[in-house]
C-alpha cells in the first residue's frame, strides 16, 4: 500500500513558448504509515509534486501509482474513487472554506459521500478532536475563527473524509508563532496515530524535523537528498550551503565539532536538551566537564 512516482516528468504549457519543466524524472515511494517531509528552494517542484501525488494533475511522462493503480491510465470514475483515498490541503487551505458554520464545512465531504446523519456527526466531532478543537466549535461561524483555527478547521475538513493519505502544502505558512505552535501540536498528534500516512511540503525545516521521520530535498524538479531524520546531521556541511539550518541543527553541529557526539536523532528542543544534560552529567562523572570543548 503506497503512493509511487515512477520517473515522473511534468511540464507546464508543453509545446508553447511558455513551457516549463517543474518535475523531471522523479521517482519516489511513499509507503503507508510513513511521515514524509518534502522541502527545497522556491521552484524546486514541491507543490507540483504534491499535486501529482494527489492525482490532481497527470504527468507529462512517467507513472503515478496509488496502491498499484496507475492514476494516468484510470477512467474518470475510477480516478474519482481513488482520489477519495487521498486528502490534500493546499497552502493557505482556509481560503478554500466556503461553509457558514464549521459543521457545514466539515460535513460537506461525508454528506456527499452518502453517509447518514449519525455517521456525519461522528465524523465531524472526530475530525475536530483530531485537530485539537472542541466539539462545541462545530456551532461557530467560520468568520469568528482565528487564522490558526481556520487552518485547523480546513485540515479537519480533509480528515473528515478519513483519507488513507494526508498531503499538506506549507501548513504553517502565514501563521503567527502561537498559531504555528498549535498547528504543529495538531500534526504531532496525527503523526502519533499508528498507520497514518502524511506528506508535508514546507520550507520550515524546523517543523519537518519535529514531525517527519524522513525528509526529501527536491532540486530542479528532482530528488537531491533523501534522508532519514537521524542521518541529517551527517550531511550538515552539504545542507547548510543550500539553506539556512534551524538553530537546533546549528547547535548540534557546533557541539559535535567539539567532540560531543550527540544522538543524531535528538532533533527537538526537548530531546537535544536531554542529550546535552546527559553529556554534562557524564562529563562530571568522569572527573568534571572540559568546558573548553563546549
Amino acid at each position: 500500500m503506497s503512493i509511487e512516482l515512477d520517473r515522473v516528468t511534468f511540464i507546464y504549457h508543453p509545446g508553447t513558448p511558455f513551457a516549463r519543466t517543474a518535475v523531471k524524472e522523479l521517482s519516489m515511494v511513499i509507503p503507508q504509515g510513513e511521515i514524509l517531509g518534502i522541502t527545497g528552494e522556491v521552484g524546486a517542484g514541491k507543490s507540483t509534486f504534491l499535486q501529482l501525488a494527489g492525482g490532481l494533475i497527470r504527468p507529462t511522462n512517467g507513472h503515478v501509482l496509488l496502491e498499484g493503480n496507475d492514476l494516468a491510465g484510470s477512467k474518470q470514475r475510477e480516478l474519482a474513487i481513488m482520489r477519495r483515498r487521498v486528502g490534500l490541503a493546499f497552502q493557505h487551505p482556509e481560503r478554500q472554506l466556503f461553509g457558514y458554520q464549521v459543521f457545514d464545512e466539515l460535513a460537506f465531504g461525508p454528506r456527499n459521500a452518502g453517509l447518514n446523519r449519525q455517521e456525519i456527526k461522528e465524523r465531524v466531532e472526530w475530525a475536530l478532536q483530531a485537530v485539537g478543537l472542541s466539539a462545541a466549535c462545530q456551532d461557530r461561524t467560520i468568520i469568528s475563527l482565528s487564522a490558526g483555527e481556520r487552518r485547523r478547521v480546513a485540515i479537519a475538513g480533509v480528515l473528515a473524509m478519513k483519507p488513507a493519505y494526508l498531503l499538506l502544502d506549507e501548513p504553517t505558512a502565514g501563521l503567527d508563532g502561537e498559531g504555528a505552535r498549535r498547528l504543529t501540536d495538531t500534526l504531532l498528534s496525527l503523526v502519533a496515530q499508528p498507520g497514518n500516512t502524511i506528506v508535508i511540503v514546507s520550507h520550515n525545516l524546523r517543523l519537518l524535523l519535529a514531525v517527519s521521520k524522513r525528509i526529501v530535498w527536491l532540486k530542479a524538479g528532482g530528488v537531491w537528498l533523501d534522508l532519514r531524520r537521524e542521518e541529517i546531521i551527517g550531511h550538515y556541511e552539504t545542507l547548510h550551503t543550500a539553506a539556512k539550518m534551524p538553530e537546533i541543527l546549528q547547535v548540534m553541529h557546533s557541539l559535535n565539532q567539539r567532540g560531543w557526539q550527540l544522538d543524531p536523532a535528538a532533533l527537538t528542543p526537548e530531546t537535544l536538551g536531554a542529550a546535552i544534560a546527559e553529556r554534562l552529567k557524564r562529563g562530571n562523572g568522569e572527573g568534571g566537564t572540559n568546558w573548553s570543548t563546549m
